[in-house]
């Protein structure tokens, strides 16, 4: 299990608060943990994913949120994902299709996006991967 986490269950448990409801669909992170490919439409808010996801298809999925914190997304299909608010920082997004994708808020820290596609892309206070915030 994942010590984020972890520590955040264990503080809820101290302050007697409960978790927040995870919105994702656990049957369908079952499959991406599992290895499967075409997770187009996938719903995975707020999801801790796997670490290589490379050359997976997960185009307009929900993925507002999720942690793909040092990832390996190279060469996934990604248009038209949300990605509002996730955490992308030293993912691996080279070669990845991120056409009309919404990164609004999203981390992306010492993300690598060498040959991505971006076009359309909606980055507003993304920050960017050399730690800047995008306007």
């Amino acid at each position: 299990m994942n010590k984020a986490l972890i520590a955040a269950l264990a503080a809820a448990i101290v302050l007697g608060t409960t978790a927040p409801a995870l919105a994702y669909n656990a049957d369908q992170l079952a499959k991406v943990r599992n290895g499967e490919k075409n997770c187009a439409g996938f719903d995975l808010s707020g999801a801790i994913l796997p670490e290589r996801m490379s050359n997976v298809n997960l185009s307009g999925a929900n993925l507002k949120g999720a942690n793909l914190s040092k990832d390996n997304l190279s060469k996934a299909i990604l248009d038209y994902t949300t990605l509002r608010g996730a955490n992308l920082s030293g993912a691996d997004l080279s070669g990845s299709d991120l056409t009309g994708a919404d990164l609004t808020g999203a981390d992306l820290t010492g993300t690598d996006l060498h040959g991505a596609k971006l076009a359309g892309t909606k980055l507003t206070g993304a920050t960017m991967p050399d730690g800047t915030k995008h306007p």
